[in-house]
């Protein structure tokens, strides 16, 4: 794909040998000045941008580094004829600028300039892309572990995240996606811990010292799983402290909690006893009397929660799914409905966007121990099978 280049300045003779030396090569947009720059690129994306350093009204200096804010991954290029040490580093500093050039500048010169700017643009591009990939493929593992190992427990995140995502929107959150990564991951440390334990645990049964320990280090388990993974610290740290208290005791507290985790520890606890939205409702009173919850957070969940409870349920009344066979099930669907095997044991929960790997896990226990049929399903195509 051919490179976006916008070169700025305000002699019109320059634009214009500009884009003779550069057109066969990349597609060049030109702008007159500072404010018209910032105007194109707000509406375009452009690899790099090549800004002469004495313009009226807004140099090329403050353009270049107010371009940060509207084109971050666009490559900087001065262009001056006062090539004085403290211009250059002004430039440098205020603008991270890739290169400077001093005028005149041989055709070649700039050519090559340009090529490595685009080149630098690509670079970048590529890298982000593909720790984006990396990311988003290492969270869809993880919860898809989650979802095999404790359905019951998976079934509880997808509420979570839903939650989170109410609570985001509603509060301008920062950071919305850190905060559904962590309500979906909060507890991935369960991975270590035998499920027998974790059954007799959701069952209320009573616990040994040792077993009340292997689920008391769930939090750092969790921690240690997702330090590495790039881009997921901040996500690590918040499942770390999800059980930290607002009120102490004990390192971090208060607002030093990251504000993930004290979201994570309101809605895990308000959906902990919740089977519908009157539980909802009645929890909110419990939560609002402990000194253990962010109290302005609390006010928060509850504003958003609130209003779409009664909604929620009105329009899960009138989804109609459909009933297929395991054979005929495709990824994208979503299960309107657990899905169980003949014994009784849930394999997935409602709520579960079936992936390869799901479908892959329900056929292989269809052609074993079996599994109950139809499935509902809603949302993509249903292939029929015969």
């Amino acid at each position: 794909m051919t490179a976006r280049v916008l070169v700025v300045d305000d002699d019109p003779a320059v634009r214009l040998m500009v884009q003779e030396h550069l057109h066969d090569e990349f597609e060049v947009d030109v702008a007159a000045s500072g404010a018209e720059a910032l105007r194109v690129l707000r509406g375009g994306t452009y690899a790099v941008v090549a800004a002469d350093m004495r313009m009226p009204g807004e140099d090329g200096v403050y353009l270049l580094a107010a371009s940060r804010e509207e084109a971050p991954d666009t490559v900087r290029v001065l262009i001056t004829g006062y090539a004085d040490l403290r211009s250059a580093i002004a430039a440098v500093n205020r603008g991270h600028i890739f290169r400077l050039l001093t005028k005149p500048i041989a055709g070649a010169d700039l050519r090559d300039a340009i090529r490595a700017a685009a080149r630098q643009h690509h670079l970048v591009t590529s890298q982000r892309e593909l720790m984006e990939k990396t990311v988003a493929g290492a969270i869809a593992m993880l919860t898809e572990v989650l979802a095999m190992l404790d359905p019951g427990t998976f079934s509880r995140c997808l509420r979570m995240r839903e939650l989170a995502r109410l609570v985001a929107t509603e509060g301008r959150l920062p950071d919305a996606w850190e905060l559904e990564v962590v309500a979906m991951l909060a507890p991935i440390g369960m991975v270590a811990v035998p499920h027998a334990i974790l059954a007799k645990a959701r069952l209320g049964q009573a616990l040994t010292g040792r077993e009340r320990d292997m689920l008391a280090r769930v939090p750092e388990t969790g921690y240690s799983l997702l330090r590495h993974i790039p881009r997921l610290e901040g996500v690590a740290e918040a499942v770390r402290h999800q059980r930290a208290r607002f009120d102490g005791p004990g390192e971090p507290s208060g607002s030093q909690i990251p504000l993930a985790a004290r979201l994570v520890r309101i809605l895990g606890d308000l959906l902990e006893g919740s089977r519908d939205g009157a539980d909802l409702v009645a929890g909110f009173s419990a939560l609002e009397s402990r000194s253990e919850y962010d109290p302005e957070l609390v006010k928060l969940v509850r504003q958003a929660v609130l209003p779409r409870i009664s909604r929620d349920c009105e329009l899960q009344a009138g989804c109609e799914p459909a009933w297929v066979g395991v054979r005929a099930l495709v990824p994208g669907q979503v299960l309107m409905a657990d899905v169980f095997t003949r014994e009784g044991t849930r394999l997935v929960v409602a709520g579960q966007t079936l992936t390869h790997t799901i479908i892959e896990r329900l056929k292989n226990f269809a052609a074993t121990v079996g599994v109950r049929e139809p499935i509902a399903v809603q949302g993509a195509r249903i292939v029929v099978r015969r």
